[in-house]
């Protein structure tokens, strides 16, 4: 039975509150006009609250209070508030808003309001720039919102003013849960007398060549009186390097605007900068002599802008110019030189009522920005459209099936391309069919064909030179592009494409080309000759996440996707995913594909140093052609192509995407240039005999010369540490030699800051070094040194310095500590030096302490060398019961600083099947020889239905012990469970009291598919069941698409279900071939990832579930899983 939580009490208030019943009126409990309040423990003693709404009501108590649950990934994201008439300023209204709210979990929330600049949903919405992120203390705060061009006209949606929501245009998507107690609206003052912003005539303050680089600011005196003073400002690099420090005189006059205007022209070098402003002004203010102060900052850059009249057709970018701004994107791809954009015009809105069809206003606006500057349209057709199937493309990823669908498909498409018939020349069937994130409803390969057939028949009618795009694959998902093209599918395109994300980390240069090949290769075995599409590739810099690349890595991606595309001749086109920042969250993954800033940004559409990259690329690379290549077959990932320029000119681009490398290339030319990834002239190069030595990174650098060769050579002169780790405030020493024997001087150039030049000698008969200190700022620094002959360049070296955390821990595994107690456990913690010089002793030890009683000590570590790694194991407490347990360990390093490492236990582990357990339903408990797991705890359970939660072990719980052998997977479950109810179909078994789980064996190869709300949903998904008709096992998911999903058959399976009280035994033999296909060889040196759920059903319905490891039940999400040991 569930247990009711504190709703019942509360059920006449709520509905007031939400409407249940019709509005009720409350007099003020305080008359004060300037406030306003909710409190949901007394909702009763509102002030000033016209109205609340929020969809999907929960009411928790947390640490003695009522707390409102917003739910993330549902549809009780938001509370939306209407306040009194009393607040409604047109002009705009300086507010602090309180949130009350408990920090648990790793939620966020923000603001959405309407205010006097809406430039959200159409100009229909502000959204505040504080975001709360939740830090999981365990306590109640209260956050401050101020806002001061809010307007309370009840213009927001709905007639609400304000909306606090667990997502935002600029957050994106709340990670957590967030529990509000109480909302307090307060009138203020403005903030501040004076007020202005950093504005420039360009766009994001991107400056290119031959433009005055200005920025003003409309300094607004709010006060009455006259102020003067000065203004200080700075100008760093990317690198926060200070470039500029200048300070002018300022005087505002009183009630009035004043401008004020910072040159910056003596930037000359292609990057990203920011301006920090500091005012003090003095004046009479509220009637004595006082000093007013301001902090502005803001964010320029300097790009190679393409010329107008030069467009490269080859590199384009995915745009979703609608939500982020349609004249920004036009603009951005205009000064990138891009050839075209994609983007859509969904069949959803272009039909809103069955036969009537329109290009919608927003999207004619979009069309003629970027016709307006010679950028191109490849239009992906698509979605679903709600008129044709009952209201279940409301998510639009429902592709057209029936007649009459396909029919409304087929209009639809003609209907798009006789609209611009002057104008689209490229459109691409649908976006990610492979996935369910794009395909809902698991439409079929042969589906997929006919709708491209229709599409192709359709626009071709009135643009016959038109080219059809089909695949738009997730990943280069070989498998399902050999399905359609067996569905026939070739006949009907003019190109394939596909979407090559790497999700490990960082670009493996290797897999992308490996990948793309076997991609064009199954389409040679068709007939070939058909160019293929990248429409949708790109990086993500997201702090938080897993597939998350440093900044300056997303930039150097740039270069290495593109000279990896033409020089191996991978693809035809590449659109970059995507043109402009979802959101300013710096954390999320698909808030941080952009090349430019969000507009909520304090500079809006400000550039990151990947769009300088790319303006550059594409100045330097428009119609140029592969010429040669240079591979190294013990580094794959350090490379140089060689292109000829669309004025035949030599340019080399060359990198190495692991570790800095030394290399010499041998150019057949006297000198060449050589220029950072960014267009910067680093130096001219005076090679020896045509041969030059470079210290390649995984930022490329250009090579320019008149090259009579191009091939590898023997270093002439080198760095010994290319790449160098380091501990903060120390003095390093990086060594140089010279083949020759030479006197060479070393120019270091430290602009990318973090240390000071202590000593150098330069190079004397052939070695030499130079001594730096670290100023004790962690970070990753390309320290870049020039090498002279006198006045003659020679040569070009870089050593990479990494400062600040001087080891790497990693909770890699647990194992157990005995082989005839499996009560005990222990963490194995992998801990490596990074630093070159440095060696290391320390301790690891929990967070918590250490528990004597329980044989937890800490473990001491001694003489860890360079780059050494040590493995330390770590007792955990005795467990009769083995759980999912959150755990943290400290490591103390001998210099005092600790660091430490956060993980989760997971003991499940398949012991091997020496004598196979007998399927009866009995779970003799010798027979099972693997670890049991448990779960019993709160945080394992779900529930599923409003006002219920788990009841205990009692309600639902079990232990589970898995086993395997060459032929079979082998688990055995014990559930305890006080009601037992399975009446469900076959197929809805889940529905009812039964087990599900799940398994893949991808994700250790770091070739999994990741759909488009960031969850690997490709996995193998079974249940098993006891069925009035009997024991039943049905198959929801599949890896190998040749195994049918739904019932399995019984025969080639065995399952036993039994009933004694209140517990139900499972007892399941099922082979590899049932799992992962015909063939299929398990391998215990594999990673497999498992997870499980027993679901709960007490007679009316699934109330909810109980889990070991996630992913299944809530979200499908094979990240969730934990790692399956096998053992033999």
């Amino acid at each position: 039975m569930k247990i009711k939580t504190r709703i019942l009490s509360m059920l006449a208030a709520l509905a007031v509150l939400f409407g249940i019943t019709p509005t009720m009126g409350f007099a003020a409990a305080n008359p004060n006009e300037d406030y306003a309040e909710i409190n949901f423990e007394h909702q009763e003693n509102r002030t000033n609250i016209a109205r609340i709404t929020a969809d999907y009501p929960e009411y928790v108590e947390k640490d003695g209070k009522l707390a409102l649950q917003r739910t993330s990934g549902t549809d009780a994201l938001y509370l939306s508030i209407k306040l009194n008439d009393c607040f409604t300023n047109e002009e705009g209204q300086p507010v602090i808003i309180s949130v009350e709210y408990y920090d648990e979990g790793l939620g966020s929330f923000s603001i959405a309001y309407s205010g006097t600049n809406n430039i959200y949903g159409n100009g229909r919405h502000s959204v505040a720039k504080d975001i709360v992120r939740q830090e999981d203390t365990k306590q109640w705060k209260t956050h401050d919102f101020y806002i001061e061009d809010i307007t309370f006209d009840h213009s927001y949606y709905s007639g609400d003013d304000f909306r606090i929501g667990l997502w935002t245009d600029e957050m994106g998507h709340s990670a957590g849960n967030v529990y509000i107690h109480s909302v307090k609206v307060q009138k203020v003052p403005p903030k501040s007398v004076l007020w202005g912003e950093m504005v420039s005539e360009y766009q994001g303050n991107i400056f290119g060549p031959g433009e005055d680089k200005i920025i003003s600011v409309d300094l607004e005196n709010r006060n009455g009186s006259e102020l003067k003073g000065t203004v200080d400002y700075t100008v760093k690099n990317f690198y926060g390097t200070e470039l500029i420090k200048a300070s002018q005189d300022v005087t505002a006059a009183g009630a009035d605007t004043t401008t004020v205007t910072f040159d910056l022209n003596e930037i000359d070098q292609f990057g990203v900068y920011t301006i920090t402003a500091e005012y003090n002004l003095t004046g009479i203010v509220d009637g004595e002599e006082q000093t007013v102060t301001m902090s502005q900052e803001g964010e320029f850059s300097y790009a190679n802008k393409v010329p107008d009249g030069l467009r490269n057709e080859r590199m384009n970018a995915q745009t979703h110019g609608l939500w982020f701004g349609t004249v920004a994107a036009a603009t951005a791809a205009d000064w990138l030189g891009m050839g075209s954009v994609r983007d859509e015009i969904r069949w959803r809105y272009v039909e809103q009522e069955k036969g009537k069809l329109s290009i919608p206003e927003d999207n004619q606006e979009y069309v003629n920005a970027l016709r307006g500057k010679n950028v191109n349209f490849l239009l992906e057709l698509a979605f679903g459209n709600w008129l044709y199937d009952g209201g279940t493309a409301s998510e639009q990823a429902v592709p057209p099936e029936t007649e009459e669908q396909l029919d409304g498909w087929e209009r639809y498409c003609g209907f798009v391309a006789e609209s611009y018939k002057d104008y689209l020349k490229e459109f691409e069937v649908w976006n990610e069919y492979n996935i369910n994130g794009f395909n809902k409803t698991g439409a079929s390969p042969e589906n997929y064909v006919e709708m491209t057939k229709r599409a192709r028949r359709a626009v071709l009618e009135h643009i016959p030179d038109a080219t059809i795009v089909g695949g738009g694959l997730a990943q280069a998902d070989i498998t399902y592009l050999r399905r359609i093209l067996e569905a026939g599918v070739y006949d009907y395109v003019d190109a394939f494409s596909c979407h090559p994300y790497d999700w490990s980390g960082r670009f493996r240069n290797q897999t992308f080309v490996d990948d793309m090949r076997e991609f064009r290769s199954a389409i040679d075995e068709y007939g070939g000759n058909k160019p293929i599409y990248l429409t949708e590739l790109g990086l993500t810099d997201a702090t938080m996440d897993t597939a998350g690349v440093s900044t300056e890595e997303k930039a150097a991606g740039i270069i290495q996707i593109y000279s990896l595309m033409l020089g191996e001749n991978l693809a035809d086109k590449w659109w970059w995913y995507d043109l402009i920042k979802s959101s300013i969250d710096e954390t999320a993954r698909e808030s941080n594909w952009g090349l430019i800033k969000n507009r909520a940004n304090e500079t809006p559409y400000a550039a990151t140093p990947a769009f300088v990259v790319m303006a550059n690329m594409n100045y330097e690379l428009t119609g140029a052609t592969p010429n040669g290549s240079i591979l190294y077959e013990d580094d794959t990932e350090c490379r140089a192509y060689r292109f000829k320029t669309r004025d035949n000119k030599d340019i080399v681009t060359a990198w190495s995407a692991l570790e800095p490398k030394n290399v010499s290339f041998n150019l057949g030319c006297d000198q060449v240039d050589v220029y950072d990834m960014y267009g910067n002239h680093i130096e001219t190069i005076h090679g020896d005999n045509g041969i030059y030595t470079f210290t390649l990174t995984k930022e490329p650098i250009y090579i320019k010369g008149n090259m009579g060769a191009f091939e590898k050579a023997g270093n002439v002169i080198s760095v010994e540490y290319p790449s160098y780790g380091a501990m903060a405030g120390r003095e390093i020493t990086i060594p140089f030699t010279d083949s020759l024997g030479r006197d060479l001087e070393i120019a270091a150039d430290l602009s990318v800051g973090g240390f000071e030049l202590v000593e150098n000698n330069g190079i004397i008969n052939g070695s030499g070094s130079v001594r730096l200190k670290s100023t004790g700022a962690d970070g990753e620094y390309n320290v870049r040194f020039v090498l002279y002959d006198g006045e003659t360049a020679v040569g070009t070296l870089l050593s990479k310095i990494t400062v600040g955390k001087p080891v790497e821990i990693e909770i890699a595994d647990f194992e157990q500590a005995s082989a005839i107690d499996d009560s005990h456990w222990k963490s194995v913690i992998k801990i490596k030096n990074t630093t070159n010089f440095d060696t290391i002793s320390g301790v690891c030890e929990p967070a918590e302490g250490e528990d004597p009683g329980a044989g937890v000590y800490a473990v001491k570590f001694f003489d860890l060398k360079p780059g050494e790694e040590q493995t330390l194991y770590m007792n955990l407490p005795p467990m009769e019961k083995k759980r999912n347990v959150d755990i943290e360990y400290k490591v103390t390093l001998d210099n005092e600083k600790e660091y430490y490492v956060k993980g989760t236990t997971n003991f499940q582990t398949a012991s091997y099947a020496y004598n196979k357990p007998t399927i009866d339903g009995t779970v003799n408990l010798s027979e099972w020889t693997g670890a049991w797991v448990t779960a019993d705890q709160p945080e394992n359970a779900y529930s599923l239905v409003n006002g219920t939660t788990w009841g205990g072990k009692e309600d639902v719980s079990f232990d589970l012990n898995t086993m395997w052998d060459e032929e079979n997977l082998y688990m055995a479950f014990i559930v305890e469970d006080n009601v037992f109810c399975n009446n469900e179909p076959i197929e809805t078994m889940w529905a009812g009291d039964c087990v599900q789980f799940g398994i893949e064996d991808i994700i250790g190869t770091g070739k999994y598919i990741v759909d488009n709300v960031d969850r690997i949903t490709t996995f193998v998904e079974m249940a098993f069941a006891l069925l009035p008709s009997g024991p039943a096992i049905y198959r929801y998911s599949v890896i190998d698409p040749a195994i049918p999903v739904g019932p399995v058959d019984m025969s080639k399976c065995k399952l036993a279900v039994t009933r004694d009280e209140n517990l139900t035994f499972y007892e399941i033999e099922i082979p590899w071939a049932e799992i992962f296909g015909e063939g299929y060889t398990v391998d215990p040196n594999r990673v497999y990832m498992f997870s499980t759920v027993v679901n709960d059903n007490d007679g009316s319905g699934r109330w909810g579930y109980i889990e070991y490891n996630s992913g299944i039940a809530k979200y499908k999400d094979a990240k969730l899983f934990g790692k399956l040991r096998f053992t033999k």
